[in-house]
């Protein structure tokens, strides 16, 4: 049994419009999935609109002339990349019709299949980052498509870094003691101000400011409310961009602002897990990708003054660390997969190695970059820490430089050199005084 029309648009209702300024009337029918049109009726070669690619539809009256517009939002893709990647490109239809009740009562049932699961967001947008694109992906990518979709949103443009921080934070960020401008910092804050008000946090930049609003959450005194109710989406203008890969991998969509917006709007909400992280002089944090240490964190961080190369900036740190080839001596342990931990944090059954190390990075995400695919077989909140770490007397400085090579070719687990542990929790002891530990590649107290 064929399935029945929502709607349904006589021929001559509906028409579009060639490129000479000739008119060409359309049938058109309206499903819970799909949009059908053609000519006539019994026109069999019919088009096809997919909902699923549709963000919203509006109608509205051309002032030129007394005629009607029906616009519909779409982002169909285009074609595919490796296999399964969505390319989506926009592709907005335009219908023009004598009738307004007819543009609205589309509209309006258009709308609301394609509606967003979101409803009001605060968008974070940090105009330097990476390589200092974040305005211009607000303004071309995201804030047209949340227009569309009739989403609202209250903007803020970062001004110094952990703005975003403090702002979520609010009057909860005096119970930090390290900030010596507590009192002022709570003076210039709105009181009017709360983040409550909305459904989802977006940022528009690069990991680092998804860890802003992390830190932000966890100064909170309802922290725990906010991480069970708020959603987080992010927007690619940085360099890193490790969450917005590893959703866009999750929902087969290929690497790019547009799709990550595209996302934003129209996509379900997926687990992602959140770790957290303590360290020995009692400061703990959030962080949703991964604890780089010994070489990953060296030229992670090291690699920052170059942030206006883009992902280039990695491929010469990476270069440069394995001529180095410097050793990291440290106690790693590890709780596996079938062991609990008790609440205290204590378990009997922790696994342990020590010696000298060139390689340390525990991650809860498949991507940790746009382009590095480190953790293959991570799937979207499966609460599993994977551990990548070697030993300095396993390789050589050109085995070292294959293996970062093997990355972009998804065999780099593959290497017997290196040891991959996936766990649920783990202990980094660092032997040396002096170091660096990276999380959600930033900085963090080396103690």
């Amino acid at each position: 049994m064929l399935p029945t029309p929502l709607l349904e648009a006589p021929s001559g209702i509906f028409f579009k419009r060639g490129k000479f300024g000739g008119k060409t009337p359309i049938f058109a029918s309206l499903f819970s999935d799909r949009i059908e049109f053609c000519r006539t009726k019994q026109n069999s070669e019919k088009s096809l609109i997919h909902l699923s690619d549709v963000i919203g539809c509006s109608a509205s009256a051309l002032k030129s002339e007394s005629k009607f517009q029906l616009k519909i939002f779409s982002y169909p893709s285009k074609s595919k990349t490796n296999g399964k990647m969505k390319v989506r490109a926009k592709k907005h239809i335009l219908w023009y019709t004598d009738s307004e009740s007819s543009s609205e009562e589309w509209a309006n049932h258009i709308s609301n299949l394609v509606k967003p699961k979101i409803e009001n967001c605060l968008v974070f947008v940090c105009p330097v980052s990476g390589t200092k694109k974040g305005t211009k992906v607000w303004e071309n990518e995201l804030k047209p498509m949340m227009e569309q979709a009739k989403l609202d949103f209250h903007l803020i443009i970062t001004e110094r870094k952990n703005h975003a921080r403090d702002i979520i934070a609010g009057k909860d960020r005096a119970k930090d003691s390290n900030e010596s401008d507590k009192e002022t910092l709570i003076q210039s804050l709105n009181e009017d101000f709360d983040i409550n008000t909305f459904d989802c946090i977006v940022t528009v930049g690069g990991d680092g400011m998804v860890f802003e609003v992390l830190q932000g959450i966890h100064a909170r005194n309802d922290s725990q409310i906010i991480l069970e109710r708020m959603k987080l989406a992010a927007v690619p203008s940085g360099t890193g961009n490790g969450l917005v890969s590893t959703i866009l991998n999750s929902s087969n969509e290929n690497y790019s602002a547009l799709s990550a917006s595209f996302v934003l709007v129209k996509g379900s909400p997926q687990p992602i897990d959140i770790v957290h992280t303590k360290t020995q002089n009692g400061l703990s944090y959030l962080s949703q990708l991964s604890m780089g240490w010994a070489i990953f964190s060296d030229l992670d961080v090291g690699s920052n003054d170059f942030s206006c190369l883009g992902p280039l900036r990695f491929e010469l740190a990476t270069i440069w660390f394995i001529l180095k080839r410097k050793s990291y001596g440290a106690r790693i342990s590890w709780l596996p997969l079938d062991q609990n931990m008790l609440d205290n944090g204590n378990c009997s059954n922790w696994v342990t190695v020590e010696g000298d190390f060139l390689l340390y990075l525990a991650t809860q995400v498949s991507h940790i970059s746009s382009d590095c695919n480190v953790n293959p077989a991570s799937e979207m909140g499966d609460g599993i820490i994977q551990i990548i770490y070697c030993q300095r007397n396993e390789m050589s400085r050109l085995d070292l430089l294959k293996w970062f090579l093997s990355i972009d070719e998804g065999t780099h687990l593959d290497n017997p050199y290196v040891h991959v542990v996936r766990c649920k929790a783990v202990k980094l002891q660092p032997f040396l005084q002096n170091g660096i530990f990276a999380l959600d590649g930033e900085i963090i107290e080396y103690q």
